[in-house]
């Protein structure tokens, strides 16, 4: 099965206390126009799939969603844990989330997600990361992942947190702050903006 619970196009509703494994994608997405939808103690246990591209997002919203709350929710195995991917419109809020086993990171993935707060969020392994993805992605870059995001009193091994750059005479396009984090800093891993860290 590829989604435990999948919410398209909803809103003014939620998902609480719901359990499940073995699942390739998600074990909750919101996607698809869905707005004022919470995601509360739900938890994914080993999933089963390659390990690549398109798989293994544990909580994540996509596609014009906001207003989204995912709070005391745990993950484990899963390459993005707490994610945002394709335009997410915000504001959305993981609060309290913890993820274990981590094989990939946790934050916005692609495509300008704007106006997420991660509070509180802890993982035993990789990293949170808020960045330029440049070229990274099968058959077409990420960019930029986010913009006005905010990390808070989060806990990882690694943390990277870039605000978009700002081309000389413009105004800044947004800005992503991290503030009480545990975690080494980690310059981005595109070589065009390492200088505006």
């Amino acid at each position: 099965c590829h989604n435990g619970v999948k919410a398209v196009a909803c809103e003014h509703c939620w998902v609480k206390g719901v359990s499940g494994q073995h699942f390739v994608f998600s074990m909750v997405g919101l996607g698809n126009n869905s707005r004022n939808v919470t995601v509360e103690d739900c938890h994914s246990y080993m999933p089963v799939s390659l390990i690549q591209g398109s798989r293994r997002y544990a909580f994540n919203a996509n596609s014009k969603t906001s207003l989204g709350l995912f709070k005391d929710c745990t993950a484990e195995y899963d390459r993005h844990q707490f994610v945002t991917t394709q335009l997410s419109t915000g504001p959305l809020v993981f609060t309290n989330c913890s993820a274990t086993h981590c094989l990939g990171e946790t934050g916005p993935h692609c495509f300008w997600a704007a106006g997420v707060l991660y509070d509180c969020i802890k993982m035993d392994s990789n990293k949170i990361s808020v960045q330029d993805s440049d070229y990274v992605g099968t058959g077409a870059s990420h960019g930029w992942q986010g913009a006005n995001h905010v990390l808070w009193n989060c806990e990882a091994p690694q943390i990277v947190c870039q605000s978009p750059w700002t081309a000389p005479g413009q105004h800044p396009t947004g800005k992503n702050y991290c503030i009480g984090c545990i975690g080494t800093k980690k310059l981005s891993t595109t070589k065009h903006y390492e200088t505006r860290e």
